[in-house]
């Protein structure tokens, strides 16, 4: 993205960073994965399946003529299931590789307590010397404290899904484990 002037330039931050992750994918094509909730194209993340797209290794339907963005070799991994999607994050970077979890952030507070339990793994680790480091565990929260009527218009119901925790949990942790990052936009840029 192009920034003429500081200040008046509009953009997509996910799409945008869909970019970058795609070059990452395809840089790292055997050791970085992409997991995600089925989620990684409504989180504007679809930029990815150029350089990878998402595993199916059980055949194809006719409806899946199109591709649907399905290959044997994919670097997205899908399951509408985030403890089931963070599980296979923290085994995948165990095994020495890197990856990254996408997910809406009112829907990522059911894997709080497995990333504080990660941590505090990782805590322990940092204490023995013959324990080699590993990569972190990066999660990608999207679509941050929705509003209540933004809710109710695409899942029609009433109950609102802002749930912060995960930040909320990522910031407890020990400084040499978490580090929660939040990226600019216009709630958060401060032109100096």
């Amino acid at each position: 993205m192009t920034v003429d002037k500081p200040g008046v330039t509009q953009g997509a931050g996910m799409a945008n960073f869909a970019k970058f992750l795609r070059q990452i994918v395809s840089d790292n094509p055997t050791t970085f994965r992409v997991m995600g909730p089925d989620e990684t194209e409504s989180n504007k993340l679809s930029e990815i399946y150029k350089a990878g797209k998402k595993v199916w290794v059980n055949g194809y339907l006719p409806e899946d003529e199109d591709g649907g963005n399905l290959s044997p070799t994919g670097r997205v991994m899908e399951m509408l299931s985030e403890h089931t999607v963070e599980g296979w994050l923290e085994g995948y970077i165990l095994s020495g590789r890197h990856g990254m979890l996408n997910s809406y952030e009112p829907f990522i507070h059911i894997i709080d307590s497995m990333v504080n339990q990660h941590a505090k793994w990782i805590e322990k680790c940092l204490e023995v010397s013959w324990r080699e480091a590993i990569a972190s565990l990066n999660i990608l929260l999207t679509s941050t404290v929705w509003r209540q009527g933004m809710w109710k218009r695409d899942h029609d119901h009433g109950v609102s899904a802002n749930a912060p925790s995960q930040t909320t949990t990522a910031s407890l942790i020990r400084s040499d484990t978490s580090l929660p990052c939040d990226p600019c936009s216009g709630g958060t840029d401060v032109p100096v």
